[in-house]
């Protein structure tokens, strides 16, 4: 706790903005302090307490203060996604409130920073988020220390698992798969992220990556194709009113089999018991317990793509946490078990 404000006339406002860094981001090569010129007004730009601290001062009213936070809320907005910055925009200015407590007169902090030698009960703004205050009235700063981890590797981690592997190189005749290569890297990505939504969202898509069969069998295009000619015999006349266009993509749709479908049939084959040649048993009791687990993972991956977030009225079967971890094990396990079939498959020559 600190004196922060001038406090004394003129008669006049400042804001003060922390935003926040995306935990996978940082900001690099920023001068102590970066000054500029924003809508007519001087503003500086600094790091600080592991944010981006953007300061401005010189507003005659209150008014004025609150409508350049928000042109300024606006802009950077503009460049986060532009330049794709990862910074966390405060949504709303805060406004000072006031202490339940006093500075003593006389005391160093106030006196160094140009206050009277008098009992002084201050206004608090805090360090994070954005507040506007009175650079005119005795406004003290609440000081919190922010400490953001950042994920990071010791190269041992490498070196030590390349070490430890075998002591002669196999004849390969093929690279590893570019698709097996690809969902390795957003599994890391998705496992290492902090927004947790996100990563979830990039699982799936990582296990959509590597269903490969797709196609209805035999038996269901034939139908689907009988189907189709019907539709056109029967209603492909204008008179009908009924849209064959529409019936047709319907019906091509089902050549296709289901994502979900075939996505359970990934996981079941290489994490079911009864079914794997290595069933992760700590995540599936049986193949119908993998079933509906897996269900669940498709269906919150769905409730996700499709409304952007789960409604309050809506009942899941499954925590958040229980289908992200569900996912994110069952993914890690096949693709340690893909890329051991490559051995297996060349021991075998």
């Amino acid at each position: 706790m600190r004196p922060h404000s001038r406090g004394s006339l003129p008669a006049e406002y400042s804001i003060r903005v922390s935003c926040e860094l995306e935990r996978e981001y940082d900001i690099f090569a920023v001068a102590t302090q970066s000054s500029l010129l924003f809508c007519g007004v001087a503003c500086s730009i600094q790091q600080e307490n592991g944010a981006l601290l953007i300061t401005a001062s010189g507003f005659p009213t209150l008014k004025a203060a609150k409508e350049y936070f928000y042109e300024l809320q606006r802009q950077i907005a503009s460049i986060m996604v532009d330049k794709g910055i990862g910074v966390v925009l405060p949504t709303l200015l805060e406004e000072p409130t006031l202490a339940d407590f006093s500075f003593v007169a006389g005391w160093t902090p106030c006196t160094m920073h140009g206050w009277p030698e008098e009992q002084i009960k201050p206004l608090l703004i805090s360090n994070l988020g954005a507040c506007v205050y009175p650079e005119h009235e005795f406004v003290a700063i609440a000081e919190l220390m922010r400490i953001v981890p950042r994920f990071g590797s010791p190269i041992s981690l490498l070196s030590d698992g390349l070490a430890a592997g075998p002591a002669k190189a196999v004849s390969r005749r093929v690279p590893l798969d570019a698709v097996l290569l690809l969902a390795v890297t957003s599994y890391v990505c998705a496992r290492r992220s902090t927004q947790a939504v996100w990563s979830f969202l990039l699982t799936v898509m990582t296990l959509e990556m590597l269903v490969t069969d797709t196609v209805s069998n035999v038996a269901t295009k034939v139908a689907i194709k009988t189907l189709i000619e019907h539709s056109e015999a029967t209603f492909d006349a204008p008179q009908t009113g009924v849209d064959v266009l529409l019936i047709k993509n319907c019906f091509n749709q089902a050549s296709k089999a289901s994502r979900s479908v075939v996505l359970r049939s990934l996981i079941r084959d290489y994490c079911a018991p009864g079914v794997a040649k290595q069933p992760r048993e700590d995540l599936f009791l049986s193949v119908d317990d993998c079933n509906k687990k897996v269900k669940a993972v498709y269906d919150a991956r769905s409730t996700y793509v499709h409304q952007g977030r789960v409604p309050a009225n809506k009942t899941m079967k499954y925590t958040f946490s229980e289908v992200n971890y569900i996912a994110s094990e069952a993914l890690g396990h096949i693709l340690k078990m893909k890329i051991d079939e490559d051995n297996v498959a060349l021991g075998s020559e």
